[in-house]
C-alpha cells in the first residue's frame, strides 16, 4: 500500500506500472480513478453498489462484483490468473472519458439546446 501520492504523475506511473486496479469503495461520485486505471489499461475491480458510479464509468471493460471481501478476492485471482472478463479494451472505454471527447459531446448537447432541438 503506498498511501497518498502528492504528485499526479506519481500516481499515473503507478497505474501505468499496474496490471490490476481494485477499489471496493461503495461510495464513488464519479469514478475519476476508475477512468484513470482504464486508460493506463489496467483491469478493473470494483464494487458494484448503487451509491456507485463504477457501473457507469467501468461498463462492460472491468469487473463488478459485491462489495465483499470474497467477492473482491475472487475477483482479483481471476484477474491475476489473467482471466479478465471483459468485452470491451479498458483503454477503448476509457476513451469516452476523455477531455476532447467530453468537451464534443458537451458542445453537440449545447447546440441542440440553441437550436431548440431537445
Amino acid at each position: 500500500m503506498l498511501g497518498f501520492l502528492k504528485e499526479y504523475d506519481d500516481v499515473l506511473a503507478h497505474m501505468r506500472a499496474a496490471d490490476i486496479f481494485a477499489s471496493p469503495s461503495t461510495r464513488e461520485g464519479f469514478g475519476i480513478t476508475f477512468a484513470e486505471a482504464m486508460a493506463a489499461d489496467c483491469t478493473v475491480i470494483a464494487a458494484q453498489h448503487p451509491e456507485s458510479a463504477a457501473s457507469e464509468v467501468i461498463g462492460d471493460a472491468g469487473l463488478l462484483v459485491s462489495p465483499t471481501v470474497d467477492s473482491v478476492a475472487t475477483a482479483l485471482e481471476q484477474a491475476l490468473e489473467g482471466n479478465k472478463q471483459s468485452n470491451t479494451a479498458p483503454t477503448t472505454r476509457a476513451q469516452q472519458f476523455d477531455w476532447d471527447t467530453v468537451a464534443d459531446q458537451a458542445e453537440q448537447c449545447y447546440r441542440r439546446a440553441i437550436n431548440g432541438e431537445w
